[in-house]
């Protein structure tokens, strides 16, 4: 069932050890997607460019934002857009680090 997946997550028992790292892992699909970073490989390609990625996620993120112009957060000092809030927080971050810059 769904919430007997989800309680996995939460668990202590990490069946899925890494053999190339001390990561493990509760769930299977979060250990291979683990495994095939560590191979380098990005099985999830763009259509539109020759970008790839390892999570199908990152691929989405990035037909939004490079290829659609959906932007769900924007910054409010420059004209830059974000599909999620992590990335715009981290971006407004530089704009601090760029006027700290300027005042010494």
């Amino acid at each position: 069932s769904l919430l007997k997946g989800h309680m996995r997550v939460h668990s202590e028992d990490r069946p899925h050890k890494c053999p190339m790292c001390p990561l493990s892992f509760t769930l299977k699909n979060r250990f291979d997607a683990h495994v095939l970073e560590h191979a380098g490989m990005k099985a999830f390609k763009c259509q539109q460019c020759s970008a790839s990625y390892i999570h199908q996620r990152a691929l989405r993120r990035h037909v939004r934002e490079k290829h659609e112009g959906d932007f769900t957060y924007s910054c409010t000092i420059c004209p830059k857009g974000f599909v999620e809030l992590k990335p715009l927080l981290v971006h407004l971050k530089t704009h601090e680090k760029n006027s700290e810059a300027a005042i010494v």
